[in-house]
């Protein structure tokens, strides 16, 4: 038997959430590809849909990015560090063009 959307586990329900949101990105921007800047730097509220290798429940399941309250996480402008200033996850290493 299929099972519904509701019975999905988290993280197959944020992996499906965000290829779906990605999908429509894409399909209102067009064919154009992004640059590493507006991939790996991204405001806290979109870093929270991203899975953290680093973060794992007893089970094995991963979850998600817990933004600034990371010790990883890295803002753009060390002097802006409100939810909606860019950041970028410092397990990851620096992006290009991040400082």
């Amino acid at each position: 038997m299929a099972k519904s959307i509701i019975a999905l586990e988290l993280p197959v329900a944020v992996a499906i959430f965000v290829i779906a949101r990605e999908a429509r990105r894409l399909l209102q921007r067009g064919p154009e590809t992004p640059s590493k800047e507006t991939t790996m730097i991204l405001p806290q509220g979109e870093a929270r849909f991203n899975l953290c290798p680093m973060l794992a429940s007893p089970d094995g399941k991963l979850r998600t990015c817990q933004g600034a309250q990371c010790m990883m996480w890295c803002y753009k402008v060390v002097d802006q560090k409100n939810e909606d200033d860019p950041g970028h996850c410092g397990l990851a290493g620096k992006p290009s063009g991040a400082m």
